[in-house]
Order: structure tokens, then sequence, then C-alpha cells
């Protein structure tokens, strides 16, 4: 598999390494295809900046400016793109921290199970 993009940071690259391993552990090959010469499906989600600022404000009003973070930029298709294509529209994740139960991620494809035990009327953890 070539790897002729500088841009790719060490931290995918460790990740196709795995990949290659984990297929020769089952004697197969595998092989990654960044559609470089192909239509890409998914187009990259970006987020309008007025939306995202309008969001990134209320979020802050309703949780506190310290429980509104940053994510990291990620390599991963996200079919909200599309939206954002055709209206102003921004991304953001929504979690659940519980440190007395170990949940300290955002709880999407992940092995802990929540408990939501208080909801109020708007379906808000409170």
């Amino acid at each position: 598999m070539g790897r002729t993009k500088p841009v790719i940071a060490g931290r995918i690259l460790s990740r196709l390494a795995v990949i290659e391993k984990q297929a020769a552990v089952h004697q197969c090959t595998a092989a990654v295809d960044f559609m470089e010469k192909t239509l890409i499906p998914y187009p990259a989600t970006v987020n309008d900046e007025r939306m995202y600022a309008h969001a990134k404000k209320v979020a802050e009003d309703l949780v506190g400016e310290t429980n509104v973070r940053l994510s990291p930029l990620v390599m991963g298709a996200e079919d909200f793109s599309f939206y954002t294509q055709k209206m102003p529209s921004a991304v953001f994740n929504l979690g659940v921290k519980n440190e007395s139960i170990g949940l300290s991620c955002v709880p999407h494809h992940n092995d802990h199970a929540v408990k939501m035990e208080i909801v109020d009327d708007h379906g808000a953890i409170a």
C-alpha cells in the first residue's frame, strides 16, 4: 500500500500498520484506498462560522463555558456533510460524563452503559 501523502499524520500511519498486521495474522492482505483518483462519496464536513458561533454560545449558556470544548479534527466520514453543503450548519458532539462510574467520554459507539436517571421535560439530563 503506497503512502505518498506527507500530510498523513503518524497516528494514521500507525493505524494503517495495525490494519496490515491484523490482516497478516489471518494470512490475508489489506489495502486502504484514500480514493484520490475517484469521486469521494462524502464531502468534508465544514461548520458554517456564524452557525458555529451561535450554537457554541447557546451551549455555553446552557451548560457553562468550561463545559464546551473544541473537538480535535478527525479524518472520518460524516453523512451530515451533505446538509452542510445545502444550508448553514454546525456539527457538535454531545456527551455525558460521570466519573463515579468511570464514564468520561462521549457515549456514542462505546462499551459504557449510561443510566439516564433524571431527565427534565425537554430531554436534557439534570
